[in-house]
């Protein structure tokens, strides 16, 4: 079951802890993003880079050292993961349905799932998977499933190689999963019965994702001292919370809704876990939300009127569109900013003119 809550305390205590870590470890990475900011980018497009030259290329992940990985569509029963390192873009070698790639840590291990099929048109089956060196190793299910485990996928892996997902039982039901030592390990708090996954984990061991126990459901943390709810008590006026990222102070990144109880958001700004990160500097009737971050004030993802998402950054507070820092777009919208590198790089995604998704690299001029 669930411990306790996160407090508006510990959440305001957990903002203050973060900034004394960044202003005494990490001061040459908000160093750097800070001076990129002053600088244009050149805009990478590797939408047209790829092999085979097929659009709807989509981005999921960067690590630290500028390496991409994403995936493409390939035809109507295959999908292949790819990998951007130095300059070129390679496939990742699949089997008949291909795989999907969702993850990269810092050594340049990746995580996702092995496709061994199709449910229906849109929706793949597989089982969690990581390559090492390019070499596919398949993820054993956990012990103590209540029925015996049929598919499942990595989400996140951190730079010790703990790896974190789900996997589907009979029905389709989801078990929180994470992966270390060569183990599977369902996460503490789920119940026969209840449903789960786990999206996202940080250097620190710390994981994210939601759980339902006993028809009762949301977002939940876990860390070595247990598991909690996540709740937005400190937040006046929102309904929910969607988790986007989690970084390496422990904020939890994403977007707050503001509408009814069942989600529909009227009003929705970037968050990063805190109050005091809380809406910064979107206004009006705007959608945002925040993936990523690079030292103690730098934040990256998106803003959104209407359907016209646009690539944000938020550097000290103060919010940035990302095609005002690129010398030429080379005709796309920028949607979405997912991730920096240490060196102050950004990756996200985009689209054209016929609306077919380009994942790009900004390049600091």
């Amino acid at each position: 079951m669930l411990q306790r809550t996160i407090s508006r305390r510990r959440l305001v205590a957990m903002a203050g802890a973060s900034a004394l870590g960044a202003a005494i470890g990490t001061g040459l990475k908000i160093q750097r993003a800070s001076a990129a900011l002053a600088d244009q980018y050149e805009l990478i497009d590797l939408g047209v880079t790829g092999p085979e030259a097929r659009a709807n290329l989509g981005l999921n992940d960067m690590n630290a050292s500028g390496v991409l990985v994403g995936n493409m569509y390939i035809d109507a029963e295959k999908d292949s993961p790819w990998v951007f390192r130095d300059g070129t873009m390679s496939r990742i070698k699949t089997g008949e349905y291909g795989a999907r790639v969702s993850c990269i840590n810092g050594a340049g291990v990746m995580g996702g799932r092995d496709l061994r099929g199709w449910h229906t048109e849109e929706q793949p089956w597989g089982f969690p998977v990581l390559w090492i060196d390019g070499e596919k190793e398949v993820l054993p299910f956990p012990d103590g499933l209540p029925s015996p485990g049929e598919e499942g996928r990595v989400f996140d892996i951190n730079d010790e190689g703990v790896a974190v997902g789900d996997v589907s039982i009979a029905g389709g039901t989801t078990v929180p999963v994470i992966w270390r030592d060569g183990r599977a390990e369902i996460l503490p708090g789920y119940e026969p019965g209840g449903r789960g996954g786990a999206r996202f984990i940080n250097n620190n061991g710390m994981v994210v994702g939601d759980l339902t126990v006993e028809g009762r459901g949301g977002g939940v943390v876990w860390t070595e001292f247990g598991i909690e709810s996540f709740t937005i008590d400190g937040i006046e006026g929102a309904t929910m919370f969607g988790f986007l990222g989690l970084d390496e102070f422990d904020r939890i990144l994403g977007t707050v809704n503001f509408g009814d109880a069942n989600g529909t958001a009227a009003h929705s700004n970037g968050n990063g876990g805190v109050p005091t990160l809380f809406a910064p500097g979107v206004e009006g009737e705007t959608f945002a939300g925040v993936y990523c971050s690079l030292g103690a004030n730098l934040f990256g993802g998106y803003s959104s009127t209407g359907d016209k998402a646009q690539a944000y950054v938020w550097d000290n507070g103060v919010p940035i569109e990302v095609r005002s820092l690129v010398k030429n777009t080379r005709g796309l919208r920028l949607t979405t900013l997912n991730r920096f590198s240490d060196d102050g790089w950004m990756a996200g995604n985009a689209i054209d003119k016929d609306g077919a998704r380009h994942p790009f690299l900004l390049m600091p001029a």
